[in-house]
C-alpha cells in the first residue's frame, strides 16, 4: 500500500525503460542524461521543500511537536553530563543487544560515523570494515571479500558468499545490492557464516543496511554540498507524527559529479555519476503490542561508464601497425595493427577512450512491509515481506584507448520476492530463549551481455560480437532456529540450525560472429590462421541459438554452537562454531550446448572463532576475535580445456582456509579527544592443487593466496572537539584506511608488467588519508563541514581488466583522486 496523503505523490513514467520524467507535487521534473544541468539541484531543493512544507503543515495541525531531532541509534551510556562513550545497540542476532555483549564478529557503523566518513554506498562500507575489501568495475559488478573469501558472481545463476540485507530483506542479485545510502540508522557487517538467525544463505559474511524509520517526534533535516570534480549534492528528510499511533517519514537524495577521470582531448570528465533516490515510510502502532511498518523506495542512477587505462605511461597501450619498432619491443603475440599508437598520460586520472555514448542506467524499486506482534508477554511474531525490482542498461568501453578495442553491452532485469516469518521469546525473562523462522525467496534474472570487438572495423578487422543471454529463476526455502540457555548468571550456551533448499531453472544461449581470435573457443568457430580468420556472420553466427534448458537443486543442513561467558558487566568471552552454505548454479559463458549443461555444486564453510569484548570505565571499548574459516568445494572461476572445448568454467575446485585476527576499538582519551581503530591480519589460501593452465592436470596451487584477499587491512580515525565560547563546537577529524596488496585471480601470477618486474595480476597495497573540519551550532541545528578524501592522492587500483592480446598492458581502473568539498545542514 502507498501513503495516500495528497501532500506527496510520485509518478513513475515508463518504468522498465529509460525514465522519461520524475514528477513530484510541488513540482519539478528531472529529465535524464542532464549531468551538467546544475539547475536540477535548485529544482529538487524547491520541490522537496514544497513537499516538506506541506507535510509540516499537515503534521502540526494533526499532532503538534516542537522537539529538536534526535536521529541516532545510540543511547547515552550514562547521564549526559558524565564523561563517557555512547552505547551502541545492534540487532545482528535479530534482537537488540549492546555491541560489546554480542558473541559475533560485527562492525557497527552509526549514522554519525557514516556522515563523518562520507560512506554513501555498501561499497564504501566494505572498505571501512576490518578484514574486508572491495573490487568493482561498476555499480552492477560489486565484488566484496570478507575473511579472504570473495563474493565474485557472474551470470544470472550465481550466488554471493557475502549476503547484503536491506531492512531485513535479503538482496540476492548483485545489480540491486548497492543502492545510494541516505537517511540511514546504522550498518552492521557480520564476518563469518550466518543463517541460523538470518533466513538466507551467507557462507562468508553479511552486510545489513538499516534505514531510519518514522518516529513520533516532528523533525527534519536538509543538507546541501558542493565540491571538486563539479560535485553537487543534497539530501534530507521530514518526519511527521500524523497521530498518536501513526507516523510518516520521507527522505531523498540527489548527487551528481563530473567524474574522476579526465579526457585528454576535451578536459571533461569521462566517468560522471548522478543519483536520485526517494523513500517514503509509515509506522503504525494500533495497539501497544502490534506494529506495522511499510517502506517504498525508488532509486535511479544515470551514470557515465567507468574508465580503465594502462598502469604504465612509458609503454604504449595500443600500437599502430606502422610502428614496427614498438611492435617488436612491446606487442604481445596477436596484437592487432591499430591505426594509431597511444600512450596513456602519466597522470592516472587522465586518459582517452573511444568515441561514443558510454553509460550505465539503473532503476530500482524496493518495497518492504513488516508486521511485529507481541502475541503474549515477551512472545513475538515478526513477518517481513520484501519486493525488489531493478533494470540495468549499460554500454562501456572496457579497455580504454581511442581505438575500439572492446565495448561491453549489457541489459539486465531482475526481481526478488521474499517472505520471512519469525517467532521468538527473547523479550521474556526466561533462562531458555529461542527463535524459529521460515524463509521463502523467489527471484528472476534475465541477463543479456555482449562483447563487441573491433567496432567500425577497428584494426582492419570485422565487427566481432560474442553474445550471451541467460535467464534464471530461483525458488529457495529456509527453516532456521536457535536455542539459547543461561547455564548460570554468567555462562550461556546457544545452538542453532538451518536447513536450506534451492531450486534453479534457467536457459542459456551463446552465439558469436566476426574475427575468430576472441571467439575461437565457441562451437562451430574454425579459427585457423592463415587459412581461416573469421567465424560466422550476423545472419548465421556460430555457437548455439536454441536455448539450452537447465535445472538443478541443492540443499544442505547447517549448524551453529556458541558458549558465552560474561565475566562482569564490562568483559565478555565467547567461543563460536558456525557453518555456511552457498547454492550451486550454471555456467556463465559455455562455448557449446553440451558445456551449458554442466552445473556446479554448492560450497560450504566451517567457521571457528574465539573472542573477547571489553569496556574500560566507559572510556574505552575493545573487541578482539581470532578465527579459522575452512571452505569446502570452493566455487572457482577458471579457464579449462574440457571435452566441450577451452572456456571459462566454474567448478568446485576443492578447499580453502583463512586464519586471522580482527581488532576494533573506540577510545575517549579526554572529553574532547576520540580515537577509533580497526584492523585485521589474515592468511587466506587454497588448500588444494587446482588445474589453472587448462591442460587437465592439477597445478601446485596448494598454499596460493586467494584472490581479492589482502593479508592486512587497517582503519584509524581521530577527532578533537574544540568547545567555543558561544556553546558551538568545532571538530577536527583525520582518518586513514589501508590494505595490503591483493591478487585479482589465481592464474598467471608469474606474468609481469611489460617493462617491469612487478606482477601483472597484483593490485598494490593502498594507504588512503582523509580529513574533515566541522562546526556545530550550540542548539545542534546547524552543521557545516569542510572535507577532503585521498589527501595525498594515493594511486589505488580497484580493478584489473581481463587479459588479451589487443592491448599491451592489462587495463586497470583507479580509485578516486584527491577530492574535496563543503556541506551544510539544518536540523529542525
Amino acid at each position: 500500500m502507498l501513503y495516500p496523503s495528497p501532500t506527496l505523490r510520485i509518478i513513475w513514467i515508463g518504468y522498465g525503460q529509460r525514465l522519461k520524467d520524475i514528477e513530484i507535487w510541488g513540482g519539478f521534473s528531472m529529465p535524464s542524461k542532464k549531468k551538467k544541468d546544475y539547475a536540477v539541484l535548485q529544482t529538487i531543493m524547491a520541490g522537496v521543500s514544497a513537499s516538506a512544507i506541506s507535510l509540516c503543515l499537515l503534521g502540526t495541525s494533526t499532532y503538534a511537536q516542537t522537539s529538536a531531532p534526535t536521529e541516532t541509534n545510540t543511547e547515552p551510556a550514562e547521564d549526559a553530563a558524565i564523561f563517557g562513550l555512547e552505547e551502541i545497540t545492534i540487532t545482528a542476532q535479530r534482537y537488540a543487544r549492546r555491541v560489546q555483549d554480542a558473541p559475533v564478529s560485527v562492525t557497527a557503523m552509526t549514522a554519525d560515523y557514516m556522515v563523518k566518513q562520507r560512506i554513501n554506498t555498501a561499497d564504501d562500507v566494505i572498505q571501512f570494515t576490518p578484514g574486508a575489501t572491495f573490487v568493482g568495475f561498476n555499480k552492477t559488478q560489486p565484488e566484496y571479500s570478507i575473511r579472504g573469501i570473495s563474493s565474485r558472481t557472474e551470470g544470472s545463476s550465481l550466488e554471493s558468499a557475502i549476503l547484503t540485507v536491506i531492512d531485513d530483506v535479503p538482496i540476492s542479485k548483485d545489480i540491486l545490492k548497492n543502492p545510494a545510502m541516505f537517511d540511514m540508522q546504522r550498518v552492521e557487517v557480520l564476518r563469518g557464516p550466518q543463517g541460523t538467525s538470518f533466513g538466507r544463505n551467507a557462507s562468508a559474511g553479511l552486510v545489513h543496511l538499516v534505514t531510519q524509520r518514522p518516529t513520533f517526534d516532528f523533525s527534519g533535516r536538509i543538507s546541501a554540498g558542493a565540491g571538486s570534480h563539479e560535485r553537487y549534492e543534497t539530501d534530507g528528510y521530514i518526519n511527521v507524527p500524523l497521530s498518536e499511533k501513526l507516523a510518516a517519514r520521507v527522505a531523498y537524495n540527489f548527487d551528481t559529479f563530473d567524474g574522476y577521470t579526465e579526457s585528454v582531448s576535451t578536459g571533461k570528465g569521462l566517468d560522471g555519476q548522478q543519483n536520485f533516490s526517494i523513500r517514503g515510510s509509515l509506522l503504525f502502532h494500533p495497539t501497544d503490542r502490534l506494529s506495522l511498518y511499510f517502506k517504498a523506495e525508488y532509486n535511479k542512477d544515470d551514470d557515465e561508464a567507468p574508465v580503465r587505462r594502462s598502469r604504465n605511461c612509458e609503454i604504449p597501450q595500443v600500437i599502430a601497425g606502422s610502428d614496427v619498432a614498438l611492435l617488436d619491443q612491446f606487442a604481445p603475440p596477436g596484437h592487432p595493427a591499430w591505426a594509431t599508437t597511444f600512450f596513456d598520460p602519466c597522470d592516472p586520472w587522465k586518459t582517452e577512450i573511444s568515441q561514443g555514448d558510454f553509460f550505465i542506467d539503473r532503476e530500482m524499486v524496493n518495497l518492504t512491509g513488516e508486521i511485529a506482534w507481541e502475541i503474549a508477554e515477551g512472545y513475538n511474531i515478526t513477518s517481513v515481506t520484501g519486493y525488489v525490482d531493478g533494470d540495468v542498461d549499460q554500454l562501456q568501453d572496457a579497455h580504454g584507448t581511442p581505438e575500439n578495442v572492446l565495448f561491453q553491452r549489457g541489459v539486465q532485469a531482475a526481481d526478488i520476492f521474499t517472505e520471512e516469518i519469525r517467532i521468538d521469546n527473547h523479550s521474556t525473562d526466561s533462562r531458555l530463549r529461542w527463535l524459529a523462522g521460515f524463509m521463502y525467496l523467489s527471484d528472476d534474472h534475465d541477463w543479456f551481455s555482449e562483447n563487441q570487438f573491433f567496432q567500425n572495423g577497428g584494426a582492419g578487422r570485422p565487427d566481432t560480437r560474442d553474445t550471451k543471454f541467460t535467464t534464471t529463476q530461483t525458488d529457495s526455502i529456509g527453516i532456521f532456529g536457535e536455542l539459547s540457555y543461561d547455564l548460570t548468571s554468567k555462562l550461556n550456551v546457544t545452538v542453532g540450525a538451518r536447513w536450506a533448499r534451492d531450486e534453479k531453472d534457467g536457459t542459456i544461449v551463446h552465439t558469436a560472429f566476426g574475427f575468430g581470435g576472441p571467439i575461437a573457443q565457441i562451437q562451430g568457430c574454425n579459427f585457423d590462421p592463415p587459412f581461416q580468420f573469421t567465424c560466422g556472420d550476423a545472419a548465421n553466427p556460430v555457437g548455439f541459438s536454441t536455448p539450452v534448458v537447465v535445472n538443478d537443486t541443492w540443499k544442505d543442513l547447517m549448524g551453529k554452537a556458541s558458549l558465552e561467558y560474561q565475566l562482569n558487566d564490562d568483559h565478555m568471552f565467547y567461543a563460536l562454531f558456525s557453518q555456511g552454505y552457498k547454492a550451486g548454479g550454471f555456467q556463465v559463458e559455455p562455448p557449446s550446448a553440451e558445456a551449458a549443461e554442466i552445473s556446479f555444486d554448492e560450497e560450504t564453510s566451517n567457521n571457528y572463532e574465539i573472542g573477547w569484548r571489553g569496556s574500560f570505565g566507559n572510556r574505552a571499548r575493545l573487541s578482539v576475535t581470532a578465527f579459522l574459516l575452512d571452505y569446502n568445494d570452493l566455487q572457482l572461476l577458471q579457464f579449462r580445456n574440457t571435452e566441450q572445448g577451452f572456456f571459462q568454467i566454474i567448478t568446485n575446485a576443492g578447499g580453502a582456509r583463512t586464519i586471522g585476527l580482527e581488532v576494533e576499538g573506540t577510545f575517549l582519551i579526554t572529553p574532547n579527544l576520540r580515537l577509533e581503530i580497526g584492523g585485521a591480519l589474515q592468511d587466506p589460501q587454497l588448500t588444494t592443487d587446482v588445474d589453472i593452465t587448462g591442460d587437465g592436470i592439477p597445478d601446485p596451487t596448494d598454499g596460493f593466496r586467494l584472490d581479492n584477499a589482502p593479508i592486512w587491512t587497517t582503519t584509524i580515525a581521530a577527532e578533537y572537539a574544540f568547545d567555543l565560547e558561544d556553546g558551538s563546537v568545532l571538530t577536527l577529524r583525520g582518518d586513514y584506511r589501508g590494505r595490503g596488496d591483493a591478487w585479482d585471480d589465481i592464474i598467471n601470477r608469474e606474468l609481469t608488467q611489460i617493462g617491469s618486474d612487478k606482477p601483472m595480476r597484483l593490485r598494490p597495497n593502498a594507504n588512503i588519508f582523509g580529513s574533515r573540519l566541522s562546526w556545530e551550532s550550540a542548539d545542534n541545528r546547524w552543521i557545516a563541514s569542510l572535507w577532503v578524501q585521498n589527501l595525498f592522492e594515493e594511486e589505488e587500483i580497484l580493478n584489473v581488466g581481463p587479459p588479451q592480446p589487443n592491448t599491451v598492458d592489462r587495463p586497470s581502473m583507479f580509485g578516486r583522486p584527491r577530492t574535496w568539498g563543503a556541506n551544510i545542514s539544518y536540523h529542525f
